[in-house]
């Protein structure tokens, strides 16, 4: 048996490793039985910035129709997301009751600005259930431009990318997820 000792602590080496306050090496590994806070990040595969996580985060989020609508009465708005190290999954769930059209869609209330870079015109996934509007059978999507916390709702027309108004969704459901790098 033999004894590590770090500053002022010593602790006794067996075979089943060294533990000290709920922690115990052995091996090569480690193994904590409490929560473990690495304040400058965690380095994986390799000692460089581009191996270090350091920064995950998990919240809710307020969406909101910044235009489509003069006024709007909902019955939910949810938002989820998950940050992981540049990168954001955006979940949002949208319900109106009462709507009052007025332009084109966009939602607003985004946790983190999208990145100034030229990969970060995103697009997401949506499902729209109009109750009262006038969408037809186009595809509605989710894009998030570069350096934004807008997120424009879009349909395919014939040969290009269409807002869509307000009026196509009147009172319904909205829910979606987009992916995108943030600074």
């Amino acid at each position: 048996m033999s004894t590590l000792t770090v500053g002022t602590i010593a602790e006794k080496v067996t075979d089943a490793g060294v533990a000290v306050d709920g922690v115990t090496l052995k091996d090569g590994g480690a193994t904590c039985s409490g929560l473990i806070t690495a304040s400058a990040g965690v380095a994986i595969g390799g000692t460089g910035s581009p191996n270090t996580l350091d920064d995950y985060e998990e919240g809710t989020w307020t969406p909101t129709f910044n235009t489509g609508y003069s006024s709007v009465t909902y019955v939910s708005q949810v938002g989820r997301y998950t940050k992981i190290g540049n990168i954001v999954e955006l979940k949002f769930f949208l319900q109106t009751s009462s709507t009052s059209a007025s332009g084109n869609l966009s939602i607003t209330g985004l946790p983190f600005t999208s990145g100034n870079n030229s990969i970060n015109n995103n697009v997401g996934i949506i499902h729209v259930q109009s109750n009262s509007g006038t969408l037809s059978t186009d595809s509605p999507i989710c894009r998030l431009g570069t350096n934004s916390t807008t997120i424009f709702i879009q349909t395919q027309g014939t040969t290009s990318m269409n807002s869509m108004a307000g009026s196509q969704l009147g009172n319904g459901i909205m829910n979606g997820s987009i992916t995108y790098f943030t600074s």
